[in-house]
């Protein structure tokens, strides 16, 4: 026995799926957004189905079906405003038991088929004991449909909520820097961006990143600048497997890397975390393609980073993994509500220790 609820301007069915043919036959139709099963029973005797069924206009009752000639005649037990669920029959098939709110918490109640009488159940291996109660039916409620309003309905516009959230100021050893970043409501884009000055140089620095999540594949688009030194880079992330324990994405990006020349990179990468307790095991691969300026041919690589990350708090988590080149950084970062991670790094390459934004 089967209580289906069908797609599209079809209502639900009440049917039995014969196990050795697997044919679905029809018991009852209803009419749809009239009624919507919400649990049901079946008799020992098997010509019985108690079902809890919820009706528009607000009203969950107790219904009985009688099954006869491979249909159903359907006839309310409870018709009032508690909600009446989870109905089962009791062993010799003389009661109707379910459960209902009607005193203001939810109890257990019995429907005796012989006579009608209602019964709140006291304990239900002892019949005896059952206190008699009197259910009265009440009018059903007309129902005209939904009101008419006059809400208006307009696109979604992701600017008003793109103010700054905050702005945070960031001294260094050799420049000073202001960070802001914000988010839309649904988090459909984030953005962040870093201006500084370094004295050392004299030069102005800047850190912009968009982050655009409308799509199934995510975009991120970053330019930056200090000094000499500039990066610009196009990322599309396409999420494989997202869970509470595991996170997989592939991802293509195009890199443009200024220094003492230009380099162009195009990469194809796949990231992959997975916690274990209390921790998370992440593992990148990719493989890049470059070009520098001057340079006729393209270079061909490939890279690894393995590491494990640990939750301090809500916000704070450290990272500590290894490069292909055996460079340890171990990382402690500062999340944000912007998707926007400040981090203080330590690479034992060069024996530095610097911020950075993620």
């Amino acid at each position: 026995m089967v209580a289906r609820h069908r797609w599209g301007d079809q209502g639900p069915v009440l049917a039995v799926f014969d196990l050795q043919t697997r044919q679905m036959q029809t018991l009852k139709e209803f009419p749809m957004h009239d009624y919507f099963i919400d649990s049901f029973a079946i008799s020992p005797d098997g010509a019985s189905i108690a079902l809890s069924i919820w009706r528009r206009g607000g009203f969950q009752d107790i219904y009985l079906c009688q099954l006869a000639a491979e249909s159903c005649t359907l006839a309310a037990l409870t018709r009032d405003r508690a909600v009446d669920m989870t109905p089962t029959f009791s062993p010799d098939g003389h009661f109707v038991l379910f459960v209902s709110d009607r005193d203001g918490v939810f109890k257990s109640y019995a429907y005796r088929l012989a006579d009608g009488a209602f019964f709140e159940v006291l304990d239900s291996s002892d019949p005896n004991s059952w206190k008699p109660v009197q259910i009265e039916p009440e009018p059903f409620p007309p129902w005209d449909g939904f009101p008419d309003t006059d809400y208006p309905i307009t696109p979604y516009d992701p600017r008003p909520s793109l103010e700054p959230q905050i702005l945070i100021p960031l001294p260094g050893l050799s420049s000073i820097s202001l960070l802001t970043f914000g988010s839309d409501a649904l988090r459909q884009h984030f953005y962040s961006v870093l201006v500084g000055f370094n004295w050392k140089t004299l030069l102005p620095s800047y850190h912009v990143r968009y982050e655009n999540r409308v799509f199934l594949a995510s975009l991120e688009a970053l330019i930056s600048r200090d000094g000499p030194q500039a990066h610009q880079s196009l990322t599309a992330t396409l999420p494989v497997v997202t869970s509470l324990h595991a996170q997989q994405g592939l991802s293509l990006f195009y890199r443009r890397v200024e220094e003492e020349s230009i380099t162009h990179q195009i990469g194809l990468g796949w990231n992959g975390s997975w916690r274990v307790f209390q921790n998370w095991l992440e593992l990148s691969l990719w493989a890049v393609t470059q070009t520098r300026t001057g340079q006729r041919l393209w270079e061909n690589s490939l890279g690894w980073r393995v590491g494990v990350a640990t939750d301090l708090s809500e916000s704070l988590r450290a990272r500590v993994f290894v490069h292909k080149e055996d460079v340890l950084v171990v990382a402690i970062e500062l999340g944000a509500t912007a998707g926007l991670s400040l981090g203080l790094v330590w690479n034992s390459k060069d024996q530095t220790t610097s911020l950075y934004l993620r």
